[in-house]
């Protein structure tokens, strides 16, 4: 699929009327003619008039003592031409160069140097010869960008757009607690549980101290809870292991009631 132009035909100026004039007829009505001429000039297309287009600036080859030379582009001239993919600087390598360098050559003065996507006003020679420089006329203050035209209200404005981004920061996490970034475990154990904190000794000495005793008063009450749960588990499986007997014992029971039946129904049967 073809590329869609960056700047289409009749953005920057107004579309050009080549059909030719009519043929003279022995059957046309000049009245007609008149009305239809009138009509055209108020509501047909608008023409450009004179050799004054707008153009927007592709390369700059030179800014020396307010001489410039540049490449540029005007959509509603240089339709035939193909848009280049890129609009670099010269000293850029590309292959951009080449379709840049079949656009018109245009030579001017100017106080400030032209900008790749600037938008400036250019005279074109009458003939329309490619062969022959455009005159630059006076840079404008306004650029393309992305294929968006918009107007840089001033020099500020441009410059904050073209500065660089601040590298991004991570934000310090204070504190000395679980989550807080700090790897210092004894501290954290001590924080998690409320059952064994107590004022803080913010003394010097004091709070390593204070920190190590949390830490001992926590492992030894950690360490009492696992003795207390093994011997739940203990007795647990104990009592398991009493209902299982009696279980087995209700069976027996129920197997001697059993046969005892079975005997009593074969000693009544005749012989």
């Amino acid at each position: 699929m073809p590329k869609e132009p960056l700047i289409p035909y009749g953005a920057l100026n107004a579309p050009t009327n080549n059909d030719t004039q009519r043929k003279m007829s022995i059957e046309d009505d000049f009245f007609r003619v008149s009305v239809q001429k009138s009509v055209e000039e108020a509501y047909g297309a608008k023409v450009q008039k004179g050799g004054i287009w707008t153009a927007v600036v592709l390369r700059v080859d030179r800014f020396d003592d307010c001489m410039v030379t540049l490449k540029a582009r005007v959509p509603e001239k240089d339709g035939t031409i193909p848009e280049p993919t890129e609009w670099i600087p010269a000293g850029v390598n590309s292959p951009s160069h080449r379709m840049i360098d079949m656009h018109r050559t245009y030579v001017g003065t100017s106080d400030t140097a032209p900008r790749i996507g600037q938008l400036i006003e250019v005279e074109i020679p009458l003939d329309n010869s490619p062969a022959k420089d455009g005159k630059l006329i006076k840079l404008l203050n306004e650029f393309v960008v992305d294929g968006i035209r918009s107007t840089i209200s001033s020099a500020g404005a441009q410059k904050a757009a073209n500065a660089p981004l601040e590298d991004a920061t991570v934000p310090s996490v204070s504190g000395d607690a679980i989550g807080s970034g700090q790897r210092d475990p004894a501290a954290q154990i001590a924080a998690t549980d409320a059952s064994v904190m107590g004022p803080t000794d913010t003394s010097a000495g004091g709070s390593q101290g204070y920190d190590a005793d949390m830490t001992a008063k926590y492992l030894e009450q950690s360490g009492g809870d696992a003795d207390r749960a093994a011997e739940m588990a203990i007795a647990d499986v104990e009592q398991q292991r009493m209902n299982y007997a009696v279980a087995d014992t209700e069976i027996g029971q129920e197997g001697a009631h059993h046969d005892a039946a079975v005997t009593s129904i074969t000693d009544m049967q005749p012989g």
